[in-house]
């Protein structure tokens, strides 16, 4: 795996952490429906995941991610 690939995969990992991070252990859509700042918080790292699985999906379309050209 090259190192390109190592930091997109790294990009999405951080930004999924991130996301846990923004609950704070509490997953709960209805406090999520009602807060524009989680919403806006947690759309954005949903954004770096997408760019960052484009990104890998460009350098290896073979890549063994399930569901992979969805999460783009």
């Amino acid at each position: 795996m090259s190192e390109k690939e190592k930091k997109y995969l790294l990009d999405i990992l951080m930004a999924i952490e991130e996301i846990e991070r923004f609950f704070g252990g509490t997953y709960n859509f209805n406090d999520f429906k009602s807060n524009m700042m989680l919403k806006s918080a947690v759309e954005r790292q949903l954004i770096t995941v997408g760019e960052a699985m484009n990104r890998l999906l460009a350098i290896n379309a073979n890549i063994s991610i399930t569901s992979a050209r969805n999460a783009v």
